[in-house]
Formats: C-alpha cells, structure tokens, sequence
C-alpha cells in the first residue's frame, strides 16, 4: 500500500506542480503496471488552472460522490483545486487501507451529508498511518495537507527508504 500511494502522491504532486487538477482520483483510476509503476488515468474531467483562473481557484466540481471534498459536497461555487485532490487520494488512502469507503449513504445526498460532517470511522486505520489520513481529510481547506506535505510524512518515506530502482 504505502508503494503505490507514494507513487500516486509524487504524480499528484507533479500534476499540481504543472497547474493540472484531475478532479477524480479514485482507486479505479489507478493504474498498476507489469513493472510495479502506477499510472493515472481518466483525465476526462480534470482542469488546467491557467486555462480557466486566474486566481488558481476551480469553479466547476465533478468527479465521482464518495471521493469529493467537503466544500464540493456543500456546493460552493469556488474551491481550491489541489487540496480537493488531496482529499480524494485521502479517501483512497483510506480504501486502501479498510477495503471500505469512509463517507457512505443510499443516496449521493446522504453521502454528501456525511462527507460535510467529517462523519467517518477512523477505527480501522493503522496508528502508524493515522495522521496521514486525518490530515488528508481535514474538513477546511486550509487545515489540509498539500501533496507536497503528504510526501513527507514519515509513514511514506518509510516507503521510499525501501525502494529499489
């Protein structure tokens, strides 16, 4: 797990570094190939930021329910793109981590309604882990960690002192 979220975490940080959102990280979007690389895939709703803001901001939310931020799922008209993303991989983490979704509900509204209230089980993330999936999943924006932040979490570099190239 820790491999290929750090390999996904260095290609988000990379897209973001480019000014590129992908608006819908998701395991299913994940690639793992032969060599045990990742790729991302399915850029079909993501957003070049230079293309359409001039103050660095999204103003158009898509991408799959279960995966979007607190402040998509409460409708706001202006979010911060890279932190959205961020959230999105902090629900991965999180899938990877339990096998299950932490916001979940019959409708999308009742999921929604969750995801706005941060009601999730933290019960069955591993303690070393923990921080980073809380810190991913901050509820405000500004509380939130940056791709850059995730990568140096001691539980991921843990990971990169154990690569092999």
């Amino acid at each position: 797990v820790q491999y290929i979220f750090r390999k996904l975490m260095i290609a988000v940080e990379y897209l973001h570094s480019r000014g590129v959102i992908h608006k819908d990280i998701k395991p299913s979007n994940i690639m793992i190939m032969p060599d045990g690389d990742i790729r991302l895939s399915d850029f079909g709703v993501s957003e070049v930021l230079s293309l359409y803001s001039a103050d660095g901001y999204c103003y158009s939310a898509q991408g799959t329910p279960s995966y979007q931020s607190p402040e998509i799922a409460q409708g706001r008209d202006r979010f911060d793109g890279p932190k959205c993303d961020v959230w999105s991989c902090g629900v991965t983490l999180y899938v990877m981590l339990t096998g299950t979704l932490p916001f979940t509900g019959e409708t999308v509204y009742k999921v929604f309604k969750d995801i706005v209230a941060c009601k999730n089980n933290m019960d069955r993330i591993p303690e070393e882990a923990l921080g980073l999936v809380t810190s991913m999943l901050a509820k405000e924006e500004r509380n939130r960690a940056s791709a850059h932040e995730v990568l140096q979490h001691p539980w991921l570099a843990l990971s990169a002192r154990n690569e092999f190239f």
